[in-house]
């Protein structure tokens, strides 16, 4: 009795342990741990493909196939966690979730021919809508049809106005802003050839809400992804119980809600409407903190974003404290051992800020902190470092200080020559600015200075001790080992270095 016990239990194992996996795996995405939210994802895929060898389980296709679809929406999560302020997407997490959403369409879609239990409608909705978010991911303007075969879907089984369709909108948002921002055709390309065929159907784009309607070809594509983002917002807005004031101003702080409200604001700065777009900042700001577990890294991006919307309208203690709770974040990662390349943009950020206060010797030190950060990170020949010696040249100019100045100037000038050669129009602008300041003199006793000392450099014999002593202390970065090639490189790699 007690074996037949036993068996019944590893006969329901699978299918049970799968459950228990997958709750565990929801309560790990509500806490914000993405990586165990991964790997028990992982483990529920390997679950659902032992069920298909239980023949006591039903549905076998669809159990696949949401676990499919599970793991891909993780890994869009993932991406949407660990955003940075300028990419749309992590290229290996599309992957991953383009792979993972076209198995989950495979397992169940019925136009595709399933051998298994059709795929219900509010499913294939999600796997279409996964599908289309990681072809955009992976900058493929095609997913436009799948978001349009989504929305018509959802909209027939619920209606227009149900909050459902908000995840929908929202893509058919960011897709408009992606097709601006890179420029990859979309909807122009392919008017011409398919607008007979889509014609013939009940919601083809000649109808005023389809998604691409030739009247709307020419219109902005800001614009038409703003209109998109109002309507999500409205949809979520409703469901939460929000409600509009009499301006039409968005006003609701809800924890579903943050996502959208970054999305409006970072469209609305590159619309050039920095006044519109630091409210949106700051309401994202506000619904990520209303919610269980807030995702920092996004308050931290989010933070450093409106820091640079309020020094560009010189807004700048509003700035300066955006700045610093940004920084709190990166504090931390330092703290953990972990070094995020945002904590460079926010020195750069406050540098610059200062600068325009006329806080010449603040600006100074910050710009001097961020330069040793930047050799140790990317080697002391780095364009960014040539920038930032150029900001700090402009401190010294402020302060007075002309040799000083002359000597940065001087520097940048070399790296970027050695960059981008001597003809290039950064270049000559630095130079064309030394000499408006007056500095030209100076600059070029100093260029005639480093000529010879390159030449006496390049005259000396080599011997290994000598070899030894110029490679002593370089720091073991791929960037600065290429430098190891030639006496020439060493030379410069060592000036570049001394102060």
């Amino acid at each position: 009795m007690e074996n037949d016990t036993d068996g019944m239990i590893m006969m329901k194992e699978p299918i049970a342990r799968l459950q228990n996996v997958e709750d565990a795996a929801v309560q790990a995405m509500d806490l914000g741990d993405l990586d165990r939210c991964l790997f028990l994802r992982m483990q529920a895929l390997a679950l659902a493909k032992l069920c298909r060898d239980d023949p006591t389980v039903q549905d076998k296709e669809i159990i696949l196939a949401k676990a499919h679809l599970q793991l891909s929406a993780t890994y869009l999560e993932m991406d949407g966690y660990l955003l940075s302020s300028e990419a749309y997407w992590v290229q290996g997490y599309g992957d991953q979730a383009y792979w993972h959403a076209s198995r989950a369409m495979e397992a169940g879609d019925p136009r595709r021919g399933s051998q298994g239990e059709p795929i219900n409608s509010s499913l294939l909705v999600a796997v279409l809508l996964a599908l289309a978010r990681s072809m955009l991911m992976r900058a493929d303007t095609r997913c436009e049809s799948y978001l349009r075969r989504a929305l018509q879907i959802n909209t027939e089984i619920t209606d227009d106005n149900d909050p459902s369709n908000a995840p929908i909108h929202e893509a058919i948002g960011d897709l408009f802003v992606f097709a601006k921002d890179s420029g990859v055709p979309m909807i122009e390309n392919d008017t011409k050839r398919s607008h007979k065929k889509r014609a013939k159907s009940p919601k083809s784009p000649s109808s005023p809400g389809a998604i691409g309607a030739p009247d709307e070809v020419q219109q902005d594509f800001y614009d038409r992804g703003m209109a998109s983002y109002d309507k999500a917002w409205d949809l979520i807005n409703n469901s939460v119980g929000g409600k509009i004031k009499k301006s039409g101003k968005k006003s609701t702080k809800h924890p579903s809600l943050a996502q959208i409200y970054s999305k409006i604001a970072k469209t609305k700065v590159k619309q050039g409407k920095d006044e519109e777009a630091a409210d949106m900042f700051e309401r994202a700001i506000a619904s990520h903190g209303l919610a269980t577990v807030p995702n920092i890294c996004a308050v931290a991006h989010l933070n450093f974003e409106l820091g640079c919307v309020y020094h560009r309208l010189q807004k700048y203690d509003e700035s300066l404290s955006a700045l610093e709770k940004s920084n709190k974040f990166c504090e931390q990662q330092r703290d953990l051992g972990r070094t995020d390349p945002l904590s460079l943009m926010i020195m750069k950020e406050k540098g610059c800020c200062m600068y325009d206060r006329a806080e010449y010797e603040s600006a100074k030190s910050t710009f001097e902190e961020l330069l040793q950060f930047q050799r140790k990170e990317y080697g002391g020949g780095s364009i960014m470092v040539a920038e930032t010696l150029k900001y700090l040249g402009d401190c010294s100019v402020g302060l007075q200080n002309m040799e000083e100045a002359t000597h940065r100037y001087t520097r940048a000038v070399r790296i970027m020559k050695r960059k981008y050669g001597i003809h290039d129009p950064n270049v000559r602008e630095l130079v064309a600015y030394i000499r408006e300041l007056n500095l030209q003199e100076e600059y070029e006793r100093q260029i005639g200075e480093e000529k010879c000392m390159k030449n006496q450099e390049i005259r000396q014999p080599e011997t290994p001790m000598n070899r030894l002593d110029q490679l002593h202390d370089i720091p073991e970065s791929p960037d600065v080992r290429k430098l190891h090639q030639t006496r020439k490189s060493v030379a410069f790699w060592i000036e570049d270095n001394a102060a």
